[in-house]
C-alpha cells in the first residue's frame, strides 16, 4: 500500500521552525477560554463561578496590560522632559559663561586651589559644562568667584577690577 504526502492547512511554511510565546496577551487568554467553552463536556459545563473568575482574571490581564502601557509612555515622557532640562540648564550657563567675555574675573584654579585672576577671552561649552579662558587656562565656571568691568591699562590688578555692586 502506497501513502501519497499529504499538505498541512495552516500558516506553517516548510522549513520555518516555531517559536512559542512566553507571554499569554489577552487574545491568547481569551482564545484559550473560548476554545474551552468549546470542548467542555455538555453533561458537565463550566460553573458560573469557574467562567466569572477566569473573565476576573482576564479583565485583572487587560488592566494589567493597560497601566504597563501608561507607565511606558510615562516613561518616555519624563525622559523627554529630562533631556529638555538638561538643555535649558546648559543654555542658561552657556549663556552666563558668554556674558562674562572681556571682563575681569577672580578664580580659582581648580587644580592647585589657588586664586587667580584675568579677563576672560572665550566662553566653552564642553560636555554640558561652561568654561571659560582665562590667561590660556580653561577653568569651569563654578570655580569664578567674582567677576568685575575691567577699567583698563596693560596689567590689570585688583585696584583695575571695578565690582558690581550688588545693591544698585
Amino acid at each position: 500500500m502506497q501513502v501519497s504526502n499529504t499538505s498541512t492547512y495552516g500558516t506553517y511554511k516548510q522549513g520555518e521552525e516555531r517559536i512559542p510565546k512566553k507571554e499569554l496577551d489577552k487574545e491568547a487568554f481569551l482564545q484559550l477560554l473560548v476554545t474551552q467553552m468549546r470542548y467542555q463536556n455538555p453533561l458537565e459545563p463550566l460553573g458560573d463561578t469557574e467562567f466569572i473568575a477566569q473573565m476576573a482574571q482576564f479583565s485583572s490581564l487587560e488592566q494589567l496590560q493597560n497601566m504597563n502601557s501608561t507607565l511606558s509612555n510615562l516613561t518616555e515622557v519624563f525622559a523627554e522632559m529630562l533631556i529638555n532640562q538638561r538643555e535649558m540648564t546648559s543654555s542658561v550657563l552657556f549663556s552666563e559663561a558668554t556674558s562674562m567675555v572681556g571682563k575681569e574675573v577672580l578664580a580659582v584654579n581648580p587644580e592647585t586651589e589657588q586664586e587667580f585672576q584675568g579677563i576672560v577671552t572665550k566662553a566653552l561649552l564642553i560636555k554640558g559644562i561652561p568654561y571659560v579662558e582665562i590667561a590660556g587656562n580653561l577653568v569651569p565656571t563654578a570655580y569664578v568667584l567674582s567677576v568685575g568691568q575691567y577699567s583698563g591699562g596693560d596689567n590689570p590688578t585688583e585696584e583695575g577690577v571695578v565690582e558690581d555692586d550688588p545693591e544698585d
